[in-house]
């Protein structure tokens, strides 16, 4: 029996020591952990009017100043709101009305660079990234992949016509679109048409915080581009240039040489030595000429005695077709879409009634050529009800 006490005396010192908390060494290695927010991807501000968050379409909310941002979210900005979107030190974007992110997906953690991939569906923003080594990637529905490696940008995508717009102040942009790749230039900027290539870069005409300011003012990015930049962009180049061709040929002409040979019966002969002299023709011929440029394509709302739509330019070839639409500028959707099919031409437009104020419209046209040139412009008028 006197053997076994060392052994209970072991085990009651070691329930002892469990018992009042003191620590065990431990002689095998541990490596740290670190804790986090599974889903956490950022932080959105609300600073104007209507923004909403959720994590579908089904369950959007109206936010109050500073919410946590998840992977997988869905902002909608309306109403003429505006938010600010975080992602830390690195990345800030601020978002304006009519503006909708879906699919945000972030990964960032100490020492990795920052990640972060989101769709824009319609409306627009401007940002700056500063992370070191980070990048930024965006979607429109238009087939645009938009990579933002630094510093500050904008992008906006008009649901309306499908075109993305991305503007690089300083920095570097990059763009996959219609099977290219393609750096923007600092300071230009450039479009990209559905299922398109980029472009020409334009050089961007306006600040960061000049465009802020007005994208507030008008409650809309999209329309902010088109008066800061100027609505008539041109989606092709053509060149008007008739050539033509001189061609020389040469004419043999025959002339006659008489040669006297004295003989005795002095009777002359005659020697016939042909000499060659050229003569120049002038042929002209020209390629055939090109169909002139669509150019000056504008719309001209009146609204007495009824509301109508005119739209007019010049250039281009016939048959026309294309579409002009109607729609509130807080609304995503056209409550009207005409066909166009001449390159001048009027419709009645007789907006939804609505209670009770002063709403904006916008009126957007695609006008295309049989020669596949097209050209597009809006333009913005108001109604008000009484109701």
């Amino acid at each position: 029996m006197e053997k076994k006490k060392p052994f209970i005396f072991l085990f009651v010192l070691l329930f002892t020591s469990l018992a009042c908390g003191i620590p065990i060494p431990n002689t095998g290695s541990s490596q740290p952990t670190h804790t986090s927010q599974p889903g956490k991807a950022g932080f959105i501000t609300r600073e104007l009017d209507t923004v909403r968050k959720g994590s579908s379409d089904f369950n959007l909310a109206d936010l109050v100043g500073k919410n946590p941002l998840s992977d997988g979210d869905v902002v909608q900005i309306i109403q003429g709101g505006e938010a600010v979107l975080e992602f830390g030190s690195e990345l800030q974007m601020r978002m304006f009305n009519d503006t909708r992110l879906n699919a945000v997906k972030v990964t960032s953690a100490e020492g990795v660079p920052l990640d972060v991939q989101m769709t824009l569906e319609a409306g627009g923003f401007t940002g700056t990234l500063v992370s070191d080594g980070g990048s930024a990637e965006y979607r429109t529905p238009g087939g645009v992949l938009l990579r933002i490696l630094g510093t500050e940008f904008f992008i906006i995508y008009d649901n309306t016509t499908g075109i993305t717009s991305a503007g690089n102040f300083h920095g570097r942009v990059e763009v996959d679109a219609g099977g290219v790749t393609y750096g923007i230039t600092p300071g230009f900027y450039v479009d990209i048409p559905q299922g398109g290539q980029p472009t020409a870069e334009i050089p961007i005409p306006f600040t960061l915080l000049g465009f802020n300011s007005r994208a507030r003012e008008l409650k809309s990015p999209v329309l902010a581009l088109h008066e800061l930049a100027g609505s008539l962009t041109p989606t092709s180049t053509f060149s008007m240039t008739p050539s033509f061709t001189i061609t020389q040929t040469e004419t043999p002409t025959w002339t006659d040489t008489i040669t006297w040979t004295p003989t005795q019966t002095i009777t002359p002969s005659w020697t016939r030595n042909p000499t060659k002299t050229p003569t120049r023709t002038a042929t002209q011929t020209q390629t055939s000429t090109p169909c002139p440029q669509i150019k000056y394509l504008k719309i001209t709302v009146n609204v007495d005695p009824i509301r109508t739509v005119s739209w007019s330019a010049t250039g281009g070839c016939a048959p026309f077709s294309g579409t002009l639409t109607s729609k509130y500028t807080d609304q995503s959707s056209p409550y009207h879409t005409y066909q166009v099919t001449s390159r001048s031409g009027t419709v009645p437009d007789d907006p939804p009634v609505r209670c009770e104020g002063t709403f904006n419209i916008q009126y957007t046209i695609n006008l295309k050529d049989s020669s596949g040139q097209s050209w597009w412009t809006l333009a913005i008028s108001s109604v008000t009800f009484i109701c």
